[in-house]
């Protein structure tokens, strides 16, 4: 008798539904960064301070675009990406838009060094932050599209993992992105995670990992 598979479905956001970068106030198409970065903190326990009415996210990009002490660390970090920015030349990228800056401003915003951008993330350390609860956020290519999104889970199938689980601010990739749709615990073939999420391939990723707040622990 042939032995069923064992599959384990691990989210930490369960019973949780994702943020949307659609109903930001400010530039709702490049805001998949802060969005995402807000999804996480919130799944990951930690309050944000925002404005009465505002939503977390689109105070956490007023934050990153105009705190002078982000935009000096990004004019000392990239200075010609800094320089671009300020002139607003073709192709520039908003502070929130820059990794390093984000993760930078996100700790100040947050008041404490609650997360960490890497580029050599490896697969067994972005399960374990499954395994411990912690959401993260990556950063991939949809198609044609850069993006950010909020990795939830993963799917195990006789401990291998077989596919990811992704909170998306922007829709659902497996349905064009159609205004309307869900980005709600999309799951992605482990070989489509590879493919899409940067650097490509089966290597290590980047990643912004979050601690657990000291209230949580």
């Amino acid at each position: 008798m042939k032995k069923e598979p064992v599959i384990k479905v691990l989210n930490v956001s369960s019973n949780k539904e994702n943020y949307s970068q659609r109903n930001n106030k400010i530039d709702p198409g490049i805001t998949c960064n802060t969005t995402s970065m807000a999804m996480a903190l919130d799944y990951n326990g930690y309050k944000m301070p925002t404005k009465q009415g505002n939503q977390p996210e689109d105070d956490l990009t007023v934050f990153v675009r105009t705190d002078q002490r982000v935009l000096d660390f990004y004019k000392a970090k990239m200075p010609v990406m800094y320089d671009a920015f300020i002139k607003k030349e073709t192709g520039f990228y908003w502070p929130n838009e820059v990794h390093d800056v984000l993760s930078f401003a996100t700790n100040l915003y947050m008041g404490t060094n609650c997360t960490t951008f890497r580029t050599n993330v490896s697969m067994d350390e972005l399960l374990n932050e499954i395994k411990s609860g912690r959401a993260c956020v990556l950063s991939g290519k949809f198609g044609k599209l850069n993006h950010i999104v909020c990795l939830v889970g993963f799917v195990l199938t006789d401990d291998v993992i077989t596919e990811a689980i992704i909170d998306d601010p922007y829709g659902d990739y497996h349905k064009g992105y159609v205004a309307g749709t869900s980005g709600n615990d999309v799951h992605l073939t482990i070989n489509e995670f590879y493919s899409i999420f940067k650097p490509f391939g089966n290597g290590p990723k980047y990643a912004h990992l979050f601690k657990t707040p000291a209230a949580v622990v």
